[in-house]
């Protein structure tokens, strides 16, 4: 909250309509929590999805984008189907460990956190660390 613009009375952050008008089917329309960002998770051709972000979309596209969520510095997280193998998408990037399913995202601080199966192991993720 120090950092929030107090005297701006109106700001446009991201045309909602347009999005509407662009895309045939908007999931998980979210505020950030400076309220300077506004995403959703949108659906392109074949299928696919992609998160949106004040008017651009992401560059990678997914078979599924789950648990969306800013985190407490305003980045963007979800978890995603991509290849048929779950990770963590973070700001357009993907990390480079993959799950056979990942559940229950969960961020408090500058922590990341979710719930992995791997072949018949279960376990969590946590900040890079299985």
């Amino acid at each position: 909250m120090k950092n929030w613009d107090w005297q701006t009375r109106e700001k446009l952050i991201c045309d909602i309509s347009k999005i509407k008008n662009e895309y045939p089917l908007i999931h998980e329309l979210l505020v950030s929590n400076d309220g300077e960002k506004i995403a959703a998770v949108v659906e392109i051709e074949d299928k696919q999805v992609k998160p949106f972000i004040n008017g651009q979309h992401w560059e990678n596209s997914f078979e599924r984008v789950c648990f969306p969520q800013f985190t407490s510095e305003n980045s963007f997280i979800c978890l995603v189907l991509q290849n048929y193998e779950w990770t963590l998408a973070k700001d357009d990037s993907v990390i480079d460990e993959t799950f056979d399913y990942a559940w229950n995202l969960q961020s408090l601080g500058s922590s990341i956190a979710f719930n992995v199966k791997k072949g018949d192991s279960y376990g969590v993720f946590l900040n890079g660390k299985e």
